[in-house]
């Protein structure tokens, strides 16, 4: 039986304000895999505005923060914009510091 709250993530094409994807349920070092692996299948090549939305995980553990911050920073490096919906506030402290 696979947990009602386990990792989801949806991928929503916006025209004209950039991609948005949506984060929901668990996120866990044993999700991390999930979530590099739909990162590299949709995101990594997108070079316009993205938009995380994270209003609906329900935790978040330290490898995950660590690997999300690693996504984000290298986005950033390339001069890409990445907006945060509701991120964990750990997420948020561990960015912004």
């Amino acid at each position: 039986m696979i947990p009602a709250n386990r990792l989801k993530i949806h991928h929503i094409q916006q025209h004209g304000s950039g991609t948005v994807i949506e984060i929901l349920g668990m996120v866990d070092s044993s999700s991390c895999d999930c979530l590099l692996h739909f990162w590299s299948k949709h995101v990594e090549n997108e070079t316009g505005p993205l938009s995380i939305d994270m209003r609906q995980v329900e935790s978040i553990d330290a490898a995950s923060i660590a690997e999300l911050c690693s996504l984000i920073r290298h986005r950033a490096a390339r001069q890409q914009i990445t907006r945060l919906i509701a991120p964990p506030q750990m997420l948020a402290h561990t960015l912004y510091k």
